[in-house]
Parts: structure tokens; C-alpha cells; sequence
């Protein structure tokens, strides 16, 4: 009787198993047939997830299918985002390398939105590098995506240039920021709460910390802010409050900040708060800590 019973539950658990993977459909079974689609999509979550090294894997297997002969765009998307983590683990060889491969791609098929992609990102990694080029690089990046209608990516090249131009072209800085506030404008309305917190971010990198918090402000009162974008603005609207002076104003914000870092379920975004909350902690004198322990 027991052995009837543990050869039908090994003939279930068979049929399950080849249920799943007879499943072409279904999110595994499309991974395994080698569908560049949800090879990025996965890609794109175990990057979220901190897991990059996973995801570059991920990434290699879609230019390999892609180059077999599958969609250029899907090859120039996996080539950019492969040059977009190299570049986030201080591999800098690297990601140009996959970034001048997404640029050549991008312009052999006249796609001017995925050449400011794989500019955008390239951009970053020169700026990293302080490289001569990468003022040109961003600039021609923001001019292509607002010459083609994508005012999300216009805004970010703006505010990646403005960023680095901070230190050393205070004037071209400023031209920058101004012209990213009107992209954010006329950007998706979903898209503008985490690019008033770039905005915000630049103008306290600019030294406007009066500008800073108004789009920091702005950004976490947006209806349309999803938990971690709520969690940046807070945090780095904590950042502005300390910088003018006023502690107990920011250990307050950033202590919202981890909180909607929870709810977001973003593990850098909280760690980062939570250091925050104790080097501010560490400004205040020891009654005032045991307070607030």
C-alpha cells in the first residue's frame, strides 16, 4: 500500500514537472526558450533585487540569441543595459565597451531614442573617468531625446550634465538645470516624481539648496510617487534640511524616508536611510540621543 501510494505521488509530481516546463508561455518556460524579451525582464529584476552579476549572465544569454538573429533593437537594449550594470560594479572598460557595441547597433538601424540611451548611459560612465567627451556626450544625448519626443530621458541627460558640470561650469550648470525643469514638464506625470528628486539633488549639487528642497518637496507630495520614490525625496530632502542647518527637522525626514524604503521593500534605499539616521544622530548630544533611542 505505501509503495502504491509513493509511485502515485512520484507519477503527480511528474506530471506537474512536465506541465511546467511544457509551459512556452509562462514566464520560466519563455526564459529557457531563450526569448530575449524575458531575458531582460528578468535581468531587470535581479538588478532591482542587487543581484547584478546574475543579471549580467541574464543579459549575455540575450546578445547571444539576438545575435543569432533575433530583434537589433532587443540586441541594443540588452547591450545597453549590460554597459549600464558594468558601469554600476566600477567595471568601466567594460560597460564601454557594451555601450559603444549599443551605439553602433542604434545607428546602423537609425534609432535616435536607443543612441540617446546608450549616450546617456556612456555619458556616466565618462563622467566617472572626468573624459573630455563627456559634456558632448550628455548634451548630444539630451538633443536627441528631445529632438524625438522622450522628455523622461532629455530631463535625466540634462540633470546627468548639470551634475557633473557642478564643480567646474557653474554658468552651463544652471543652463542645464533650466532645461531640464522644462523637460519635467512635459514628461509623463508618473515619470516626474523621481526626476524632481534629480532635480533637487542637482540644484543642492549646484549649492541652491533653497531650489533643492522646493523640488525634493515637490516630488514627495506628487500624487503620482510610488513608495521609493516618496523614500528618495524624503531622504535627500532630509540631506537639505541638515545642510541649512536644521537637524532635527531632517532626522525626522529621513526617518519617513526608511520608512516608505520599507514599504518599497528596497534594501539599498533603507540602508542608505538608516546611515543617515545615525550620522545625524551622532550631531546630537547624548540626552538627546537616549531620547530618541
Amino acid at each position: 500500500m505505501i509503495r502504491q501510494v509513493a509511485a502515485i505521488a512520484c507519477v503527480v509530481l511528474l506530471a506537474v514537472a512536465t506541465r511546467l516546463s511544457a509551459c512556452p508561455d509562462c514566464p520560466k518556460g519563455r526564459i529557457e526558450a531563450g526569448d530575449p524579451q524575458a531575458l531582460l525582464a528578468e535581468a531587470e529584476q535581479l538588478r532591482q533585487a542587487g543581484q547584478f552579476e546574475a543579471a549580467l549572465r541574464y543579459l549575455e544569454r540575450a546578445v547571444e540569441v539576438t545575435q543569432a538573429g533575433g530583434d537589433a533593437r532587443q540586441a541594443i537594449a540588452a547591450q545597453t543595459a549590460i554597459g549600464d550594470l558594468q558601469a554600476m560594479m566600477h567595471r568601466h572598460d567594460a560597460a564601454r565597451a557594451a555601450l559603444d557595441e549599443a551605439l553602433r547597433l542604434a545607428r546602423e538601424l537609425e534609432d535616435p531614442l536607443a543612441e540617446a540611451r546608450a549616450l546617456n548611459n556612456l555619458g556616466i560612465v565618462l563622467s566617472a573617468e572626468k573624459d573630455a567627451q563627456t559634456t558632448e556626450t550628455f548634451t548630444r544625448a539630451a538633443t536627441l531625446a528631445r529632438e524625438h519626443g522622450d522628455h523622461d530621458l532629455s530631463a535625466r541627460a540634462e540633470l546627468n550634465l548639470a551634475s557633473y558640470l557642478a564643480e567646474t561650469d557653474a554658468a552651463a550648470a544652471q543652463a542645464a538645470l533650466q532645461r531640464a525643469v522644462g523637460a519635467i514638464e512635459n514628461a509623463p506625470p508618473a515619470q516626474q516624481p523621481m526626476l524632481l528628486v534629480g532635480l533637487g539633488r542637482a540644484w543642492s549639487a549646484a549649492g541652491d539648496t533653497t531650489r533643492a528642497a522646493a523640488a525634493l518637496e515637490s516630488a514627495a507630495s506628487d500624487e503620482q510617487a510610488d513608495p521609493l520614490a516618496r523614500s528618495y525625496a524624503l531622504g535627500y530632502l532630509g540631506r537639505v534640511r541638515q545642510q541649512q542647518g536644521d537637524v532635527d527637522t531632517a532626522l525626522r525626514l529621513s526617518r519617513r524616508a526608511a520608512f516608505h524604503a520599507q514599504e518599497a521593500q528596497s534594501p539599498d534605499a533603507l540602508y542608505q536611510w538608516q546611515w543617515q539616521i545615525g550620522r545625524l544622530l551622532v550631531t546630537q548630544g547624548p540626552a538627546e540621543q537616549a531620547i530618541a533611542a
